[in-house]
């Protein structure tokens, strides 16, 4: 009885995830790109303050 239940809320859930699923390629680019611009510039400030120590 339990297993048909979980059972039953997978299959409705499913589409969701599916639908969901055409949509995190794009979401993982956008968060990739904004994760190498954070990097990049942490990365030039952090070079910049490095040779300006020196």
């Amino acid at each position: 009885m339990c297993n048909s239940a979980l059972k039953r809320i997978y299959f409705l859930n499913t589409p969701a995830k599916s639908q969901n699923n055409m949509h995190t390629p794009l979401f993982n680019i956008l968060k990739l790109s904004i994760l190498h611009n954070l990097l990049y510039k942490w990365m030039k400030s952090y070079i910049f303050a490095f040779y300006t120590h020196i």
